[in-house]
């Protein structure tokens, strides 16, 4: 568990850390608006100057960042298998060990690299992925010989946990440390209160938003606990042989192999059919991924959002029954899960490009983009405890208890959230000023080819790429 922790602390880090190294640069909107609040206040100076934090590292463009971040994953993907047929043949525990501690030794070596040269410290992010690369391989090669077939899946999403627990409590402890490094802390973004309920309307977005990607990974992440309670487990001979030698001495003692298996209402389904159940919601999730970053810039994001999430939580709650119909129409409902939910992340990139200053477009996506792991880490453990409990036969208790928390995600995004500050109807005029203003051509350009999945620079279609893999390799 704690491997996978610092492995997913390690790459994650660094996106808030940078923020810290580079530092962030005055723009118009931060000088006009600290002019117009100054303007009365006698013998009031200000300069330029003032606006921007003292970065070590302010001369490194967006092209270096853009490396910085990226070059992490050049390794990681160059030792994935590597890593593992090393494990099966010479076994796990010192190849973990050793790419751990080499590891450490880069994480030690990172500030003096960075101040050395930003090449040597792209340098130590390519060591960082190569000694990280090997872990998830590995962890299954150990995992296989550790843990028992009764109990490999409790203890593979314990252990896999860990890098969940890591991503969500690196990145604000990161945040905390650089804060206290004297790196512009929350208290120097100006939060001015919308009209609207005392609440800046983009802090309803991001709130919002957050939840969306929360119930997402929970619709895909909960199928791999609810299926054991679906079909049940099976006796094998490890099991009787434990029990037949734990019972040798009990006189009259008999019991019989059907006393093993747990009475399941689907176990004729056998291991070909759930493995096209575990890996039907991946159909259809790589489908729509390019298809709603498009319609999302063409047509708006709101209304695609909370469509494909509403026919999702439809689809949760039909789930039990699709199951008790056929196999066939529950990988069917699977799927359509799959390609609603795969519109939500290019979706949610086109609305917070609108919605997002520059000034906060990092904490607040940050914030938003970590409900996805948090969704996964608790989704999971309520999942079975739904499934040992009676409410709603068990089982099903899951698709309907996460179909309705859709339906009423679906109602409160339609009534709180629109398209863009452009057509919010409540929100003060110092807010929408504070988000357009901060939006300058360039970021809509950007934007727009990310969104595409068109990019001249290496380091962004690299980027892309791992994403793609890393989504996979996760199934």
């Amino acid at each position: 568990f704690w491997s996978l922790f610092l492995v997913y602390g390690y790459r994650s880090v660094i996106t808030i850390v940078i923020i810290s190294m580079v530092g962030r640069r005055p723009n118009i909107y931060n000088k006009t608006l600290l002019s117009d609040a100054c303007a009365d206040t006698p013998n009031h100076t200000h300069s330029s100057d003032s606006l921007a934090s003292v970065a070590e590292f302010a001369d490194w463009d967006d092209t270096i960042q853009a490396l910085i971040l990226s070059s992490f994953y050049y390794g990681y993907v160059i030792t994935q298998l590597p890593g593992g047929v090393l494990a099966e043949r010479y076994g796990g525990k010192w190849i973990m060990g050793t790419s751990m501690l080499l590891a450490a030794i880069l994480s030690l070596l990172s500030p003096w690299a960075a101040r050395l040269d930003y090449r040597v410290f792209i340098v130590t992010r390519v060591g960082l992925g190569l000694c990280d690369g090997v872990v998830y391989p590995v962890m299954c090669v150990m995992i296989a010989k550790w843990m028992p077939e009764w109990e490999r899946s409790r203890g593979t999403t314990i252990i896999f946990t860990g890098s969940s627990i890591g991503m969500v409590v690196s990145i604000p402890v990161a945040g905390l440390l650089c804060d206290e490094s004297g790196s512009i802390s929350s208290d120097t973004v100006p939060l001015i209160p919308s009209l609207y309920q005392h609440i800046p309307a983009r802090f309803v977005f991001v709130f919002f938003s957050f939840w969306s990607l929360f119930l997402v990974y929970g619709y895909r992440s909960v199928i791999t606990i609810v299926i054991i309670s679906m079909v049940g487990r099976r006796p094998n001979i490890y099991n009787k042989t434990l029990l037949s030698d734990a019972c040798a001495d009990t006189p009259n003692h008999t019991h019989s192999s059907d006393s093993l298996a747990s009475v399941a209402e689907f176990a004729d389904w056998d291991d070909t059919i759930q493995a096209l159940i575990l890996s039907s919601f991946y159909y259809g999730y790589v489908i729509t991924q390019l298809p709603g970053g498009v319609l999302a810039e063409r047509y708006g994001g709101k209304w695609i959002m909370g469509t494909s999430m509403l026919l999702a939580a439809i689809l949760s709650l039909l789930s039990p029954w699709a199951a008790r119909l056929d196999y066939r129409v529950f990988i069917v409902t699977r799927v359509g899960l799959g390609l609603c939910d795969g519109v939500v992340y290019p979706v949610m990139c086109v609305m917070i490009a609108k919605w997002m200053p520059e000034w906060e477009r990092s904490r607040g996506t940050t914030i938003i983009f970590t409900g996805s792991s948090i969704g996964m880490v608790v989704s999971i453990p309520v999942a079975g405890l739904l499934c040992d409990g009676t409410f709603m036969g068990g089982w099903p208790a899951v698709f309907i208890v996460f179909g309705l928390a859709g339906c009423v995600w679906v109602v409160l995004w339609a009534v709180f959230v629109y398209e863009s500050p452009d057509t919010h109807p409540y929100i003060s005029i110092e807010e929408y000023e504070f988000i357009v203003v901060n939006q300058t051509p360039d970021d809509c350009r950007k934007a727009r080819v990310y969104t595409g999945f068109i990019s001249p620079d290496l380091s962004r279609l690299t980027s892309i790429w791992h994403r793609i893999f890393r989504e996979f390799y996760m199934v």
